[in-house]
């Protein structure tokens, strides 16, 4: 006879949750025809017993007769699988015997092997025992420190379980914490306890280690949660405010949003390389009181991140302000590296308001109640302009949801533009490029889907005022245009309101596009336009010598 016993077995999957089942599967793998009985107990441990040791209590048993490998008799084969269902919570802990005979013989050619399936029918645990170790019963002493962690009810029992030198645990960041920050790692670790207990110290280690670092303050993560007072910016004592996030927070760090309301009386004043991140299933918003006209959120920093905030401001519309703006450093040293993504962005004045070098505005929701006046508008951009994967909803009254124009000749335009991957609904205009530039530039309008709705306009305006030598490229492409206005286009060229450039022949590439305007398109008078397709220009345009030359159209489908 020998003897092979697990131990205990603490009672969990791979992800940390009561396991659905267990099996143990014996196997005969003896090429001699021995006789290999196999005797399976499995046992639960509730509780241990006054020594210490664990209290067993068998629930599921089968003797089973394996024959020789690759035969069977009388129902036996060589192979045998005991299912066990463990998904209880009376079964905090098992353990697995496995009695084998006769020895020698049989029982020194057996394999045994112990795992548990998941939900999904993964394995997720696995011990194995090979012929030869079969031997006398293990039994485990379970540590009465860390059951004194699994059995804390309030914390301070579980403050007094962590601090116990027997326990182990390696207390250095832990030590030098106030009374009050331990009072509060000890109610994080009791909170975020696994419903069967810590399965070992070194698992107590790595819930002590986090909730350290939630109650200890690092300069380059702050937290703000609406409404909270005497925060220091950890993680479990979040500051009130945003502000005080800002000012708190390292350059280069985050200051993490928590779910809530944040009202802002004046500005939001960025002024330090950072990113502002919400967090939570609840996007956090920030409202800027409607008592002045002032920008709400103000970009003063190079490098700075705006992820997943619903901004809002409801003031009235004046000649520049916006919701969000990047203003005038200098002209010849613009903020850069600037991204705005996954944010809702809604009010009644334009959206952005934008002086920026290497800008990213990305997967953002454009909420556009102002009247008469646009959502994104650049004045003075460099390097790389993105603008991806946007939703711009419209008003009515909405004039163009992208625009370049700037106020003064001295605000220039360079480099490469990307206006990729947008929805528009209810604006007069997509893109309005009405630029000076100043260097080599190239412009990619590509896969938007642009709806007018009932809004008049022409889709992408281009004009004379943009110097068209120093453009390199010039691609309008897989985008779908509907407009049901009968007197406008896709694609209209614009002469008048300064300068009185033209593009060379075939400049303008328009490829692959689809077109519908179910109620015709170009009737305005006094417009030239593409007979098959909507493309065009104004009688201004032609005076300085604009014909449908320039249009280079191929792909294009009209629907």
């Amino acid at each position: 006879m020998a003897i092979y016993d697990t131990g205990p077995i603490v009672n969990i999957d791979g992800t940390g949750q009561i396991a659905q089942q267990m099996f143990i599967r014996v196997e005969n793998t003896g090429t001699e025809n021995l006789p290999a009985n196999v005797l399976i107990e499995v046992y639960r441990i509730p509780e241990p017993n006054a020594e210490g040791y664990s209290q067993q209590i068998i629930y599921a048993q089968s003797l089973v007769g394996l024959t020789e490998f690759g035969s069977a008799s009388n129902g036996a084969g060589p192979v045998f699988v005991l299912p066990v269902t463990l998904n209880s919570p009376l079964i905090p802990v098992y353990g697995v015997r496995i009695t084998t005979f006769p020895d020698p013989g049989g029982g020194s050619q057996i394999t045994a092997t112990i795992f548990t399936e998941n939900a999904q029918g993964e394995t997720v645990a696995v011990q194995r025992v090979l012929p030869g170790e079969f031997g006398t019963p293990t039994v485990t002493l379970i540590n009465p420190a860390l059951q004194a962690v699994n059995e804390a009810q309030t914390p301070a029992e579980m403050r007094t379980a962590i601090e116990d030198p027997a326990l182990g645990l390696d207390l250095t960041a832990y030590n030098p914490l106030s009374d009050t920050q331990k009072n509060q790692v000890a109610e994080i670790i009791l909170n975020n306890r696994p419903p069967i207990g810590f399965t070992s110290v070194e698992s107590v280690q790595i819930a002590l280690n986090n909730a350290v670092d939630q109650v200890t303050v690092d300069p380059n993560n702050i937290y703000v949660e609406a409404g909270a007072t005497d925060g220091d910016g950890s993680q479990a004592n979040p500051f009130g405010t945003i502000e005080e996030g800002v000012t708190a927070v390292n350059p280069g760090g985050t200051v993490h949003i928590l779910e809530g309301t944040y009202n802002i009386e004046n500005q939001l004043v960025i002024d330090k390389s950072l990113t502002l991140q919400g967090e939570g299933d609840v996007i956090p918003q920030i409202v800027f009181s409607p008592t002045n006209t002032l920008d709400g959120l103000v970009i003063q920093a190079d490098n700075v991140t705006v992820d997943n905030l619903h901004l809002i401001s409801n003031r009235a519309l004046t000649g520049s302000n916006a919701v969000f703006s990047v203003p005038l450093r200098t002209l010849d040293n613009l903020y850069e590296n600037i991204t705005i993504s996954s944010n809702i962005i809604e009010g009644t004045v334009r959206s952005g308001y934008i002086f920026a070098e290497n800008i990213t505005i990305e997967d953002n929701e454009f909420i556009h109640n102002a009247v008469n006046t646009q959502a994104l508008r650049f004045q003075m951009v460099d390097g790389t302009t993105n603008v991806l994967n946007n939703t711009f909803q419209g008003n009515s009254t909405s004039v163009g949801a992208v625009i370049f124009e700037p106020n003064l000749v001295s605000y220039t335009v360079s480099g490469t533009i990307n206006v990729s991957g947008n929805t528009m609904e209810s604006f007069n205009q997509f893109v309005n490029f009405f630029a000076i530039l100043d260097g080599p530039t190239s412009l990619f309008i590509e896969d938007n889907m642009i709806d007018h709705q009932t809004n008049s306009g022409s889709s992408i305006i281009l004009t004379t005022r943009v110097d068209y030598t120093l453009v390199e490229e010039l691609l309008i492409q897989n985008n779908e245009f509907t407009n049901l206005d009968p007197q406008r286009l896709a694609v209209y060229f614009a002469g008048g309101g300064g300068g009185n450039n033209i593009p060379a022949d075939d400049q303008i590439k328009v490829y692959s596009n689809i077109f519908n305007f179910p109620n015709g398109y170009g009737q305005r008078p006094g417009d030239i336009v593409d007979p098959i397709f909507p493309v065009g220009y104004n009688a201004t345009a032609a005076t300085f010598g604009m014909t449908l030359d320039k249009f280079d159209l191929q792909g294009n489908t009209n629907v």
